[in-house]
């Protein structure tokens, strides 16, 4: 999949035929619709070279010096992520809303003597920042909401996310038709890093039997991702398992959704710990080139 598609139409240009894309600029990529395997460059190395790998950012990187956040004004939908365009007016969403007295509050508002935020298109943190009550259980964050009507979205700097690594978890999705006896199971499952915040929280023996899981157990914002110890921690200190379980539930409708995999890429969906491991399936060519032999999940 190379992803390309054309950019949007413009004007002062002539048309034969009135369109919303252009086919006079140059096609943008679509990142979801572009395969997800490394790219050489054109002088022998690969794009990423010198870039920091993503499991070694510090822990709270959305706190760091020059973490950058973007002003996205009264709308919580943020720009270079995704989010379902229903949230933005669904008040059931859990929004990551900050507290006056956390310092990045006080960096994205930088409030007058009035205490008025003033708020830029673009705030770089200038020093490392301490967390705040609930921001300490984060691993990562997408949009923050400073006040009612005023969102930023964290952009994290360049990092580079390797193909193949050690101890992959298998990560699940999707939720299927309720089975007599069992209940609703997933419908998808891949594996992933489970050093890296890319899945949600879950958690097994809190409300049901042991192997039935709850999804987005103690979560602090819809389409937050923890790494698999910050999920492990939080289920097992309030006696629970993290499980590879035979059925789901979203106990909490108001504040909880099914995660149905109805998008048609992997980053669009939410994906869910479990503490099965999975196997990478690689195949190796003479020349020492690799790639990924099969998308089938082995579980062990």
């Amino acid at each position: 999949m190379t992803g390309f598609s054309y950019t949007g139409r413009r004007g002062n240009v002539e048309e034969l035929f009135r369109s919303d894309k252009s086919r006079q600029d140059p096609l943008r990529i679509e990142v979801d619709g572009h395969d997800f395997f490394p790219k050489s460059s054109l002088d022998g190395g690969w794009l990423g070279d010198r870039y920091p790998l993503c499991v070694d950012l510090p822990k709270q990187h959305f706190l760091k010096l020059g973490a950058t956040f973007v002003f996205r004004g009264d709308s919580s939908l943020p720009a270079r992520h995704f989010n379902p365009m229903h949230w933005d007016n669904d008040e059931s969403v859990k929004r990551f809303v900050l507290s006056p007295g956390s310092g990045l509050y006080q960096a994205l508002c930088s409030p007058s003597a009035d205490g008025s935020c003033n708020f830029s298109n673009i705030v770089t943190l200038d020093s490392n920042l301490l967390c705040f009550n609930k921001e300490c259980r984060l691993d990562d964050m997408v949009i923050v909401q400073v006040q009612h009507g005023a969102f930023y979205e964290y952009i994290r700097q360049p990092c580079v996310d390797l193909s193949f690594y050690k101890n992959p978890k298998k990560v699940i999705s999707g939720f299927a038709p309720a089975i007599r006896g069992i209940g609703r199971r997933h419908t998808h499952a891949m594996c992933a890093d489970p050093r890296t915040a890319v899945a949600a929280r879950s958690c097994c023996g809190v409300e049901r039997m042991n192997n039935t899981a709850t999804y987005n157990y103690n979560f602090e914002y819809h389409g937050e991702r923890v790494t698999y110890v910050s999920n492990t921690n939080e289920c097992t200190a309030n006696g629970g398992v993290v499980c590879d379980p035979n059925a789901l539930v979203a106990s909490y409708p108001v504040v909880n959704m099914r995660p149905e995999y109805n998008f048609p890429y992997p980053s669009q969906n939410a994906f869910y710990w479990t503490n099965a491991n999975c196997t990478q399936m690689v195949k190796v060519r003479e020349d020492g080139m690799m790639c990924v032999a099969s998308c089938k999940l082995l579980v062990s």
